[in-house]
């Protein structure tokens, strides 16, 4: 899977927490950028706003792209969550 992060490497190294009502920019774009809004908004509450923690959480910028990455990978292809099956 080719990923394009033109621009959001940047955004990434802000460090924005996100609220439980509203995601980074940088996850946004993204998922914009790979038709997943949808996606991402069918996921159980808890989901999106562990997904957005977990990302957030990192320290380094390159974590964080590397988790919305896998992120972006589990929204595409609906069977895991964090690593974990989903029924």
């Amino acid at each position: 899977m080719t990923l394009k992060f033109a621009g959001i490497i940047k955004m990434a190294k802000k460090n924005t927490s996100p609220s439980l009502e509203q995601y980074p920019q940088f996850v946004h774009e993204a998922l914009q950028q790979h038709d997943l809004c949808s996606a991402f908004e069918v996921r159980p509450k808890y989901q999106r706003i562990n997904y957005l923690r977990w990302i957030n959480s990192a320290q380094k910028s390159e974590v964080k792209i590397e988790r919305l990455k896998q992120m972006l990978s589990e929204l595409k292809n609906g069977d895991t969550y964090l690593n974990l099956p989903i029924s």
